[in-house]
């Protein structure tokens, strides 16, 4: 338990210094006026077992979970004191059927 917090507290004070620190958490600078750039960002994860305390298999007896997520980051330089920061994301979950478990 003392584990999870320290790193949840971790991850939530980076988070707020990058956020409020650099518009899009990479630099300092806005672009010049009229440059920008668009990302597009795809991450797939699959588990068949996970930890807590102990090496144990997901519920179904080794059941796949699984998560999709999408990312689109865009920034434009409007002029040389404004830019406009945007990002946009989208994830699924789901998990496999496996003994003693529904599919989702």
């Amino acid at each position: 338990m003392y584990r999870a917090t320290v790193m949840a507290v971790m991850v939530i004070v980076m988070t707020a210094m990058g956020s409020s620190a650099f518009a899009d958490g990479v630099s300092p600078w806005l672009p010049a006026p009229g440059a920008g750039f668009v990302n597009f960002s795809y991450v797939s994860q699959n588990a068949t077992e996970y930890f807590r305390a102990t090496k144990r298999p997901t519920p179904g007896n080794g059941a796949n979970l699984g998560q999709h997520t999408v990312w689109l980051n865009g920034m434009y330089g409007w002029s040389d004191a404004v830019a406009i920061d945007v990002r946009v994301g989208a994830a699924r979950s789901y998990a496999t059927a496996g003994p003693g478990t529904a599919a989702t």
